[in-house]
C-alpha cells in the first residue's frame, strides 16, 4: 500500500515535471521573440541619438528601456 502511494506520487511528479518543462521552452521562445524587438527599438534609439544627441524624447525613451526592460532579460 505505502509502495503503491510512493509510485504514484513519483508519477504525478514526473508529470509535472515535463508540463514544467514544456512551459519554460513557450516561455523561452516567447522571450526570445521580445528580446529581438527590444534590440531592435534599442537599435533605432541609438542611430536617431546620433543624429540628434539633445533630443529630449529619445533620451526619455532610451531611458525608459533601460530601466523597464533591460534587467528581465539580462
Amino acid at each position: 500500500m505505502i509502495h503503491s502511494n510512493f509510485k504514484a506520487e513519483r508519477d504525478t511528479l514526473i508529470d509535472d515535471i515535463t508540463v514544467l518543462r514544456a512551459n519554460l521552452k513557450r516561455y523561452e521562445y516567447e522571450l526570445s521573440k521580445y528580446k529581438n524587438a527590444v534590440e531592435d527599438i534599442e537599435h533605432y534609439i541609438n542611430k536617431r541619438l546620433e543624429i540628434a544627441p539633445a533630443n529630449r524624447h529619445y533620451i526619455h525613451v532610451k531611458y525608459l528601456l533601460e530601466k523597464n526592460l533591460k534587467p528581465e532579460f539580462y
